[in-house]
């Protein structure tokens, strides 16, 4: 290792141009885990040498801890460094890396040319202090590191295939595979020869190399309330979504204070884990790429190594029961059946909807046509604008009316004062700021995600439309988006991810005091200060 170092201080002083004295640099450092020779002391070791070689004075440190480098997605380091050197806020005019690997795994390596080619373009140059070559143009320096940044990411392919081969052989042998164990079930810690070391507890993981998981029925509660989920399903008939507001209204939470919804109880439902079967391979995620469902033929069934729960006739029922309610449905079919429904009885509601046993279910018009107001539309449905809000409020249990008031109640503590009527719409703050309220509903996506949808219904007055997004049990608000209504498609239905577009999320306020804030920031004007500020109680 001395010698390794002797060798690339000379090097560098040979056939590196050196620096001018107290050149201020930056070093970036990355390691994904702990148990690898790249560890970050080792890492600034050989900066702070290389550094000292070549008169380099390090004035700021970028690291990613526990950070995979096949791509920029969740190194804030990295990020911060990219940010800071392309907005010209850079102190400094070198940046310092260990080598080509720390830099990124890239599978693209030209990707990995182009983060290196933006520094270089704001006049930061990139060095690796332990590689053998000089940071210079020349073809010997350019084809070295363009092999280096291949062999970077050939590593992780390799160790990805290895690393899949060794899961496939866990699975096959019925063992755990990762991941948090199931409601009503217990990761469990086995040695080499079977015995049980210890129960895993949510968030821990198993230290020994030679040690494998398996999965047991865990406390009795939650044992007999997975039960009792399939017998409300397959006996009594409920639909999941009835299923999750019965157990949220008895109180009988999932873990902690989180809610049942919809989704939760449909996973539960088709998990072959509640009948002691392991399976494997569903779904693909290899390289930080993007996920892919594998079809049945595929996945990777092992032996018997839990207890079952849940009898196996009644999961196979559920499953068949479930696979009926999952038919996709036309749009001419769910509409033939709306507008049957509204002959019949001459109006539509949305308990109406609801109790109807062969019709799509409210929240299932609302991802097909943008909002339930809509598909009323296209049946000839008559509906003023208020009972419109009134409607698209009811699958949330929240009316945009209550949300009005709690609004103006939370502005007025927070020194704002606003003209509102009731539920008129939009708030008149000021001249320059008119906000419209509109709320986003929260459902599964057919790929098990979760999505919201909110119809921007234009006033033609408004400045900024308030987004209020609802939680996934939509029983509760979980952030907002403040949209100016100049750059946005009012009219049509928006759609929201977990992972929201960049467009969009520099206008994400995660608490409502930020909301305030920012309006504030527009207009100062509309801050009153007469009144002493009382303590602040988010929106709930």
């Amino acid at each position: 290792m001395q010698r390794r170092r002797a060798f690339l201080r000379l090097w560098h002083c040979c056939m590196g141009k050196r620096s001018s004295p107290n050149s201020r640099a930056a070093q970036y450092v990355r390691m994904s885990t702990d148990q690898q020779r790249y560890s970050i002391d080792n890492q600034l070791q050989i900066i702070a040498e290389y550094a000292s070689a070549n008169g380099f004075n390090i004035v700021e440190t970028y690291e990613d801890l526990g950070r995979s480098g096949l791509t920029i997605g969740g190194r804030r380091g990295l990020s911060r460094l990219i940010c800071d050197v392309q907005s010209g806020n850079a102190e400094y005019s070198a940046i310092l890396v260990y080598d080509v690997s720390r830099w990124g795994r890239f599978q693209d390596v030209d990707e990995s040319a182009y983060y290196e080619f933006v520094c270089k373009a704001a006049g930061v140059s990139v060095h690796y202090c332990s590689e053998p070559f000089s940071n210079d143009t020349s073809l010997t320096t350019t084809f070295i590191k363009l092999m280096k940044r291949a062999m970077a990411g050939e590593y992780s392919r390799e160790l990805s295939a290895k690393t899949f081969a060794a899961h496939i052989r866990g699975a096959m042998l019925g063992f755990h595979q990762g991941g948090s164990a199931n409601f009503g079930l217990r990761r469990v810690l086995l040695d080499n020869d079977g015995k049980v070391l210890l129960t895993l507890e949510r968030g821990q993981r198993k230290a020994l190399v030679g040690g494998t998981v398996v999965l047991v029925p865990g406390p009795q509660k939650e044992v007999k309330l997975v039960q009792q989920i399939f017998r409300l399903f397959v006996n009594d008939g409920l639909r999941p979504s009835q299923i999750a507001d019965l157990l949220n209204k008895r109180s009988q939470q999932r873990c902690g204070s989180a809610d049942w919804t919809e989704a939760q109880i449909r996973k539960m439902l088709v998990n072959e884990r509640y009948i002691g079967e392991s399976v494997y391979g569903k779904r693909s995620h290899k390289l930080k790429g993007k996920r892919v469902d594998n079809p049945p033929e595929l996945w990777i069934r092992g032996v018997t190594r839990s207890t079952a729960i849940v009898d196996e006739k009644v999961f196979r029922k559920a499953g068949e029961m479930l696979d009926v309610s999952r038919r996709m449905y036309s749009d001419e079919y769910m509409l033939h059946m709306l507008q049957t429904l509204f002959e019949r009885d001459g109006h539509l509601t949305i308990d109406k909807i609801s109790q109807e046993v062969d019709m799509p279910s409210p929240s299932t018009y609302v991802a097909r046509f943008g909002s339930i107001s809509r598909a009323y539309d296209l049946v000839g449905c008559p509906q003023d604008k208020r009972g419109r809000r009134r409607t698209e409020a009811v699958i949330s249990g929240s009316t945009p009316a209550n949300i009005i008031v709690k609004i103006r109640l939370h502005l007025l503590r927070y020194f704002i004062t606003a003209d509102v009527k009731d539920d008129v719409l939009p708030l008149r703050f000021s001249p320059k700021v008119h906000v419209n309220v509109g709320i986003a509903l929260c459902f599964q996506s057919p790929r098990g995600t979760n999505q919201w949808r909110a119809l921007l219904e234009p006033l033609g007055t408004e400045t900024y439309f308030l987004l209020v997004r609802l939680a996934p049990c939509n029983r509760r608000i979980a952030d907002y988006y403040l949209l100016p209504s100049s750059e946005l498609a009012i009219g049509r239905c928006l759609i929201l991810t977990d992972k929201a577009s960049c467009s969009l999320q520099r206008f994400h306020l995660a608490t409502f005091q930020r909301v305030c804030e920012k309006l504030i920031e527009v207009d100062p004007s509309i801050l009153v200060a007469p009144k002493k500020r009382g303590t602040y109680v988010e929106l709930v």
